[in-house]
């Protein structure tokens, strides 16, 4: 997504499994780095979003986050 806004790669200075998780970890990436450097509204797009069911453990860590920050727009 950073490379797509035409960001420099910080992930590393949000990440930290250990104590977020990946869930945790990502949504302080897009809130706290890529949301705060662009001014504008930002959309995803998930194309073929079926493929990541070849993977469950994955899918529902995914899924849970993008319901999560779906539930948190609402706010």
């Amino acid at each position: 997504m950073g490379r797509s806004l035409k960001l420099p790669n910080k992930l590393a200075d949000y990440w930290d499994s250990d104590f977020l998780g990946s869930k945790g970890s990502c949504t302080t990436y897009f809130e706290d780095y890529l949301l705060a450097e662009i001014n504008q509204p930002l959309m995803l797009g998930l194309d073929e979003v079926d493929r990541i069911f070849q993977s469950p453990e994955i899918a529902n860590d995914f899924l849970a986050m993008l319901r999560s920050w779906y539930e948190m727009s609402k706010i």
